[in-house]
């Protein structure tokens, strides 16, 4: 509880706004969500139908993250240091290849957490979903189409989803057999979601790629409500989500179709008995490492108001930095090109990801 009081001491002290909301009803989904205006707005947020607590810690964990990449440095160096997580070596970073502190706000490969073995782990995880996922929709790779019906938990929130889509599918797009990388996609009449989820277990990459689509309707009517919803259309993007906006501003139409590539992907159906092979991390990184020549490195940056608390990020110079393609370097696309024996097949400048 100690960890938990300074945190909220350095809340306090800046003025972030902390919701928690959710309604009478016990079977419906509740939304977390912190909010501070600083240099520049910081927004966290989690939704779950369940496990309120550990949702509330995992926002406060999010809001870390993203203060401490927008707000938090302003350091004279412009360089930092980086361990490569394949051998140890340590080098020099220019500061502006992972912040983009001017033209771009993106948390990917980020984590937060106090104690440094979860820490790097769930970074890393977030580094090759994110690859994963940018590689898929650029290159259109392989995919499999993930059958949901015979494991419970993840069918009842299906179920639950359908309160706002009218269908979801779950695609597993990883670059690799070491992880499955869920690509949920969600249409309807009325809205449209996408969602990501990665685990060495199936059952959980499509849990997590579940609830990340839920975020999306944290404070949504369902779709039975009378009237009309709103594509966004007329809104103006702004650099510090430009993604986010740019996928409010396509219809469930535009969204169906963008991922139009993934149909007619291998049909595989997930089983209750699930059987996960007891590798270390360290193993899996290495492994996906020699596969792909992704040859990552982490970072580490500091938190004026959470001591306690570790933020990194694990990037890979030679891979993708973030997700706003029109960003990108020939040298990387070519990079990409090589290692995959792939020519990229879609020159979207922005990506369909919430």
């Amino acid at each position: 509880m100690i960890e938990r009081r300074i945190l909220l001491k350095g809340f306090l002290r800046n003025k972030v706004n902390f919701v928690l909301n959710e309604d009478l009803f016990m079977s419906h989904h509740y939304n977390v969500y912190i909010e501070k205006y600083s240099k520049r707005p910081i927004k966290a947020y989690e939704v779950d139908l369940k496990n309120k607590r550990q949702h509330i810690l995992s926002t406060l964990g999010e809001y870390l993250e993203r203060e401490t990449l927008i707000n938090e440095n302003s350091p004279k160096e412009h360089t930092v240091i980086a361990t490569n997580l394949i051998d140890g070596s340590i080098k020099q970073v220019n500061l502006d290849m992972i912040l983009f502190k001017n033209s771009f706000v993106d948390s990917s490969g980020m984590a937060s957490h106090k104690k440094s073995k979860p820490l790097i782990w769930t970074a890393y995880k977030e580094f090759f979903e994110r690859q994963s996922y940018i590689t898929n929709f650029l290159f259109h790779t392989k995919a499999q189409q993930l059958n949901i019906d015979k494991i419970e938990e993840i069918k009842k929130i299906d179920r639950y989803l359908t309160n706002y889509l009218d269908n979801v599918k779950y695609y597993n797009i990883s670059l690799s057999k070491n992880l499955y990388v869920v690509l949920a996609v969600g249409y309807g009449e009325k809205y449209k979601a996408v969602g990501l989820g990665t685990s060495q277990s199936a059952r959980k990459a499509v849990i997590k790629s579940q609830k990340e689509i839920l975020q999306y309707f944290a404070t949504s009517h369902s779709k039975y409500k009378e009237g009309k919803v709103s594509q966004g259309s007329g809104l103006v993007i702004d650099n510090k989500d430009i993604y986010h906006d740019y996928f409010d501003r396509l219809s469930s139409k535009e969204v169906k179709d963008l991922y139009a590539y993934l149909e007619g992907s291998e049909f595989i159906i997930l089983n209750n008995e699930e059987k996960i092979e007891k590798v270390s991390h360290t193993f899996t990184i290495k492994n996906i490492s020699n596969s792909l020549n992704m040859y990552p490195y982490i970072t580490m940056f500091e938190n004026n108001h959470a001591k306690n608390v570790k933020v990194v990020k694990v990037f890979d110079p030679k891979w993708f930095p973030n997700m706003a393609p029109r960003n990108f370097s020939k040298e990387i696309i070519l990079n990409v090109e090589n290692i995959l024996k792939l020519k990229r097949k879609n020159f979207s400048e922005l990506l369909p990801f919430p």
